[in-house]
């Protein structure tokens, strides 16, 4: 009996114990939720470009500037043609359309389209390289100045409207380099000739055009200055002669050129014979041949 008070009492002895523990779990717990809680903010700081451009595709057309090169930029009427080709190649896909067409998808919210537009400024005016082209902005007013706006006002006043310009789109379509074979190369001589197409189309040119710079493309070099005094006419020109009026120009120079049947000849065979396929000689010998064997 005078012992029991003495005996420890479990309940008492085991509550610090377990008091402690519990402390110590609870303190863990919080510092693992603190260490939690503080990750997700660091990751998303680490990469707020990545999360910008996939919230906002338009974006993604500013992750670079584009920098035109010195002989692409636009200071006048001669430099339009190289500065639209490179134009054409700095516009991302999304933008090409909708500046050169002026027609927005119909699918981009408003903020796209501010974004998109944006983007789409940027290029334009830093491909420019003149006052005097840059005076032509001042023309536009303040609340109409977006990327199909400015484009137009610029092709309005630099680009060529006279027949040199269908000369010249053509004779990059006539001396095109011959397709490659591999699939890499096969897609830059793709793209290359699309935007040749491209500007084709946008020239807005017609059948006639196709056949007379065809026409003109296979002149033999004995022709070279009347090929030259040809282009030279049609800068007073907006469109080019009919086919049939070429054609009549091109046999009256043959003519006053005096060619004899043997300088005719070698001409002539530099090519296969149109009839059976062998080079060395010309369809009227062909055909007398033919003849000759019937005899």
């Amino acid at each position: 009996m005078d012992s029991s008070p003495n005996t420890p009492s479990p309940h008492r002895d085991s509550s610090p114990l377990a008091s402690s523990i519990s402390d110590q779990i609870a303190t863990l717990q919080a510092q693992l939720a603190a260490l939690q809680a503080s990750q997700p903010p660091a990751a998303a700081a680490s990469q707020p470009t990545a999360a910008a451009v996939v919230a906002n595709p338009a974006t993604v057309a500013t992750a670079s500037k584009v920098v035109f090169p010195k002989h692409a930029r636009l200071d006048g009427p001669k430099s339009f043609t190289n500065w639209l080709r490179q134009l054409r190649l700095a516009l991302p896909n999304q933008l090409r359309a909708y500046v050169l067409d002026g027609v927005a998808p119909a699918t981009w919210t408003a903020d796209q389209l501010a974004a998109r537009d944006d983007t789409a400024r940027e290029i334009i005016v830093g491909s420019i390289d003149s006052a005097d082209v840059s005076a032509t902005l001042d023309a536009i007013p303040s609340d109409d100045l977006s990327a199909p706006r400015i484009f137009a006002a610029l092709k309005a006043r630099f680009a060529p409207d006279d027949a040199t310009r269908t000369l010249e789109l053509f004779a990059r379509l006539w001396d095109f380099r011959k397709m490659p074979a591999s699939v890499d190369a096969y897609d830059t001589w793709l793209r290359e000739y699309m935007s040749i197409a491209q500007e084709i189309r946008d020239a807005k040119t017609s059948l006639n055009d196709v056949l007379a710079t065809h026409v003109l493309a296979m002149v033999p070099s004995c022709l070279d200055s009347f090929r030259l005094t040809f282009t030279d006419e049609q800068r007073n020109q907006r469109d080019l002669p009919e086919l049939t009026t070429l054609t009549d120009r091109i046999r009256i120079q043959l003519r006053s050129a005096g060619l004899s049947t043997s300088h005719s000849a070698m001409i002539a065979t530099t090519s296969p014979c149109p009839a059976c396929h062998a080079p060395g000689h010309r369809l009227r010998d062909v055909m007398l041949s033919r003849l000759l064997k019937q005899w």
